[in-house]
Parts: C-alpha cells; sequence; structure tokens
C-alpha cells in the first residue's frame, strides 16, 4: 500500500501532461501467481507483458488524453499496448474483446466499460479463465457501480481504480446543489449514455439527494461530446423556460448547455452543477458560468492502472480498490470526501489534466 501511496503523491504534482515517471519493470523469470479472485489465478509464466486496453473512444478530450497517457506509460513499464475504441458502443465493445480473446495475443487487459453489466462474463470469467490479468478503470463491471470503495472491485480482476464517478462522488454534487437553492426549483438533466455505470451513479445520487419539491426534467442523455449536446440542450431550454438548473454529467455536456442557453438569453439565470474536471471546466467556475464541478482525472487513473497491471506482472502487492482517481488528495480536501467539489474558493488548488 506504502508503494501507491507514494505514486499518488508523485502524480499529484504533474499538472496535465505526466512525465515518464516509471521505472520500467522487469519481468520475474521466475512464474508469477496473480490472485485475482473468483477462483482465478492468473500465471505470468516470465512473458513479456502485452496489454489491450478497451476505451471508450477518442471522441472527446478527456479520452484523447487518456489514450495518449495509456500509449506513454506502457512504454515506460516495457509493456506494448493497443487500444481497441468503442466509441461509446457497448456491442462494439463486445466484439472487440471477443476478437483479442480468441486472438491469444494478449496477458492482460484494461477494460473501461460503456456497458459494465454487458462486459461482465468476459472481463471477469472467460479473460481470467484463458489467464488474462484485467484491470477496470473508470467504470464498475457487472452491476457494481452503486457501491463504494472495495465493493466498486469485481472479483476476476486486479483493481478498480476510479471513484470519482461513484454514487458518494455524485452525491456531494447534488447536495451542493440542494444547499445553494433552496425551496422549489425545476431541474434539467443532461447525462452520458443511458447504459454507462456512471449515468446510473448519478440517478442513484439525484434519486437520494434531490428534494420532493424539485421538478426534475425528464433526462437528456448524450454521448459527452459537444456538438450532441448542443444539439439536444437547444429543445431542452426552449422547451423549459422556467428551469433554473441544469445538472451536467461532464463539461462537454455543459458547453453545449451554455450554448443553447446563451443563445436564448438565459445564461446566468439557469445555475449549473457538472461533473467535469476539465481546463474549460474550471474557467466557468471561476467565471461564476457553473457554481460547482466534481474534480475528474483523464490521466492519472489509466496511468495508475497500467503501473499496477505492470507491479502484479512483477509480483508486488496491488489493492483491489483505489480510489480518487488514484489521484493524491488535492490541497484543502477532507479527507473523508469521496471527491474534491471545486468552487470559486478552492479553484486555484484544483490542476486538469485535459480540456
Amino acid at each position: 500500500m506504502g508503494l501507491y501511496s507514494g505514486f499518488r503523491k508523485f502524480l499529484a504534482i504533474s499538472t496535465f501532461v505526466l512525465p515518464t515517471f516509471v521505472a520500467t519493470s522487469a519481468w520475474s523469470a521466475t512464474p508469477v501467481s496473480i490472485d485475482v479472485g473468483g477462483g482465478y489465478v492468473i500465471k505470468t509464466n516470465g512473458a513479456p507483458l502485452k496489454i489491450a486496453f478497451f476505451s471508450l473512444g477518442s471522441g472527446n478530450s478527456f479520452l484523447k488524453a487518456q489514450n495518449e497517457q495509456a500509449v506513454e506509460t506502457a512504454k515506460a513499464v516495457g509493456a506494448t499496448i493497443d487500444i481497441f475504441q468503442s466509441d461509446f458502443d457497448a456491442s462494439k465493445q463486445m466484439d472487440q474483446m471477443q476478437i483479442a480473446l480468441a486472438s491469444k495475443k494478449y496477458n492482460a487487459w484494461i477494460v473501461e466499460p460503456v456497458a459494465g453489466n454487458v462486459a461482465c462474463q468476459i472481463a471477469t470469467k472467460q479473460a481470467p479463465a484463458a489467464n488474462i490479468l484485467v484491470e477496470d478503470i473508470d467504470g464498475t463491471l457487472c452491476g457494481r457501480i452503486l457501491g463504494e470503495g472495495e465493493q466498486l472491485w469485481s472479483p476476476g480482476t486486479l483493481n478498480y481504480v476510479g471513484g470519482n464517478e461513484s454514487v458518494k462522488a455524485w452525491s456531494i454534487l447534488w447536495e451542493k446543489a440542494v444547499k445553494d437553492n433552496p425551496g422549489p426549483q425545476t431541474v434539467g438533466v443532461m447525462v452520458g449514455p443511458a447504459l454507462n455505470s456512471i449515468t446510473k451513479a448519478f440517478y442513484k445520487a439525484q434519486k437520494d439527494i434531490a428534494p420532493s419539491n424539485w421538478k426534475i426534467i425528464a433526462p437528456v442523455y448524450t454521448d459527452y461530446s459537444v456538438p450532441d449536446a448542443e444539439q439536444k440542450a437547444q429543445p431542452l431550454v426552449q422547451a423549459h423556460p422556467d428551469m433554473t438548473i441544469l445538472m451536467s454529467a461532464y463539461t462537454n455536456i455543459t458547453k453545449g448547455a451554455v450554448a443553447a442557453l446563451r443563445a436564448s438569453n438565459r445564461l446566468g439565470k439557469v445555475k449549473i452543477y457538472e461533473g467535469g474536471g476539465t481546463v474549460t471546466g474550471l474557467a466557468y467556475v471561476k467565471a461564476g458560468t457553473t457554481q460547482a464541478m466534481l474534480a475528474r482525472y483523464s490521466r492519472t487513473p489509466i496511468a495508475y492502472a497500467i503501473q499496477a497491471v505492470a507491479d502484479a506482472w512483477a509480483g508486488k502487492p496491488v489493492p483491489h480498490y483505489t480510489g480518487d482517481d488514484g489521484h493524491a488528495l488535492e490541497t484543502g480536501r477532507d479527507p473523508a470526501s469521496a471527491s474534491f467539489l471545486v468552487t470559486k474558493a478552492n479553484a486555484e488548488n484544483y490542476h486538469p489534466e485535459n480540456d
């Protein structure tokens, strides 16, 4: 655990672009046995690490930064990596995983699931049964997103790294909105794909926290891109002139909503709360365009995940769960908090990793 605490402290001092900080891992000539739970034990047999990374895609700045970091970190630890981009299509991701499994080309997977239940069987049973080490990142497998801490980890996988997209994290954002806005409100909700585990966690927090006197408008689903969000925000804004609050799941969604609100001369009249963590999101907070946003890191989680896989491959211990996206605690953050809530008062303490 000390190794990973030090790793996260190092990540905290690198802003936006992480340096090549990871020492190249030396694969053990002696076979290593890795117990991943669920009755599965992965045997390394001293082979080089060959990683398949099943990414959500590259359609936004978060994913582009993440995929770039994956290549850099894999090179740093001496592993090879191929990135499979699903474009938020659960069926496409499943096809990619099945092809990778059949190819027998990879001995490790990093899975960023489009739909955790869809990928559950192949990632937690079929892959480890084929002696493939699986790491889960940024979205849980097997319906575990409603849990917290180690409950987010799925047996059959090495580790889950994330946490800033959990129910407890989203609850912080909803609680802030409720505290800022007493009394009846009309609330717009814009999220990612319906089947995505992050969307499910968002809804659970909404259900737990939103007051009964808040009118929640039917949710708007997006693919997290600005064009899609803007196209869908326009009818939302036009159809609900009484909307007082907008809850957004990501900065790209917020960008689309800001454009729609500006076009209708309502920017500043609707309070915005988002789960973004981006350069633009931080600028929105500082300008007062948004009232608060949750911290979210694009580079740190994938760097942590690849290092965890490399360390396990070398026979080093790895925890089942890593919260805070693998990032060290931000300055001024309550250690007991599930995520860092960025406001105008503490904005200087947050350092985004993508626009």
